[in-house]
């Protein structure tokens, strides 16, 4: 695998978006060391960009970033099997699921019933929120897809995760929006994004 097939694969998400070399090397990098399942990445990259070259969403639509410096900025997330265990964790700790929790896990249903209930049934009714409810948050958790949006065109930026710190990120996507003229003139040293955009 090199960044060719990498690219041939962005290109393929694209409908208006454009990519930083930054990003089709992060994404090399994650495929090449198996860090993310990039096919996941290129889904959603597929949903925001509106091409019917992936599988639906099953993550939170796309946010913009509250605070500086971040502020302008949009992320996505994606969502991976290593996530699957906080999927589970965020779903049965709502207040809405607790009380199902604790019937199934003090019944005298067989424990492999217990076991998929508590792990398939709660993974797919997470999932299935992204679609059912009107909470943009809905959905499964993941790391971040960083991109800016102006004039109703994404500029794919960086990849990112929770824990990474925010002038980390803004610094990575700073760096990675120079390639583009008309996006490298809405950043400043101090202010962030100058822009808040508008994501598709």
């Amino acid at each position: 695998m090199d960044i060719a097939y990498i690219r041939e694969w962005l290109d393929l998400k694209m409908r208006t978006g454009l990519y930083s070399d930054q990003f089709a090397e992060e994404l090399l990098h994650a495929s090449v060391n198996r860090t993310y399942n990039t096919f996941t990445i290129l889904d959603e990259l597929a949903v925001l960009e509106g091409t019917n070259f992936g599988r639906p969403s099953a993550t939170p639509e796309h946010a913009m970033f509250k605070h500086w410096p971040l502020k302008g900025l949009w992320h996505k997330h994606h969502s991976q099997a290593a996530f699957i265990s906080i999927n589970l964790e965020n779903y049965w700790r709502k207040k809405v699921n607790r009380n199902r929790y604790n019937v199934l896990v003090n019944s005298n249903l067989d424990p492999r019933i217990i076991a998929h209930e508590l792990v398939f049934g709660a993974h797919q009714e997470r999932t299935a929120a992204k679609n059912t409810k009107s909470d943009p948050r809905a959905g499964l958790t993941g790391e971040w897809i960083v991109y800016a949006s102006i004039n109703q065109r994404n500029y794919y930026l960086t990849l990112a995760c929770h824990t990474d710190g925010d002038q980390e990120i803004y610094s990575r996507a700073k760096i990675a929006a120079k390639k583009f003229a008309e996006l490298d003139q809405h950043f400043s040293n101090e202010n962030g994004l100058t822009t808040s955009g508008r994501a598709k």
